[in-house]
């Protein structure tokens, strides 16, 4: 059983990666259907096919009794940094003054957002946590998520290391990607309204 747990953990952490790496060089095609097909329903093949449980990469809503206040702390935190780092760092005001002009912007946003959550805290974090442990598998899903932000502002780029592991350690926790989703999409709900006054 331990031997199939660890065929399990090699096939996602190589299939993660050869995912995470087509969506980088892929780039003719649109954002949405990219991350749709590439960060969920290739993994989520991929998990039916290795019989996992969708609740074991957190497709469902887990421990909602313990999500509900961290989602709301973390939320709290998240936007609460995000402002400060705003004034600190203007640059990142312009950037998404520039790209929220794309059409569809936040719908293309929104649906990222989720395909991502389900990839990194989902199918990377918890796919791999039972068999590498949560430090390890938390690692990998940060330093990807970082990588998957290079050509935004630095600061936010750099605050992903962060952020990265705080959205690790919610999925962890409540056995679910679905909190650190509302935590993530918070935050650029916020970006709206700030970029809207």
């Amino acid at each position: 059983m331990k031997e199939n747990k660890a065929l399990q953990s090699a096939i996602i952490a190589s299939s993660g990666l050869i995912i995470f790496v087509a969506f980088f060089l892929i780039k003719s095609v649109p954002e949405i259907p990219k991350s749709v097909l590439l960060l969920m329903f290739v993994p989520f093949i991929i998990t039916l096919l290795l019989k996992y449980d969708l609740e074991e990469i957190g497709a469902g809503f887990g421990h909602i009794k313990d999500a509900i206040p961290r989602t709301i702390l973390l939320s709290v935190l998240f936007i609460a940094a995000m402002l400060v780092g705003l004034k600190l760092f203007p640059e990142i005001l312009p950037y998404y003054q520039n790209v929220s002009k794309v059409p569809d912007f936040w719908a293309i946003t929104f649906i990222s957002i989720f395909a991502w959550e389900f990839f990194f805290r989902g199918y990377l974090l918890l796919g791999l946590s039972k068999t590498i442990g949560f430090w390890w598998a938390n690692g990998i899903q940060t330093v990807l998520f970082a990588i998957i932000h290079i050509g935004k502002p630095l600061p936010e780029a750099y605050s992903t290391l962060i952020s990265g592991l705080l959205f690790g350690w919610l999925a962890y926790r409540t056995k679910s990607f679905f909190y650190p989703f509302i935590v993530h999409a918070s935050l650029n709900i916020v970006l709206l309204f700030i970029l809207a006054g």
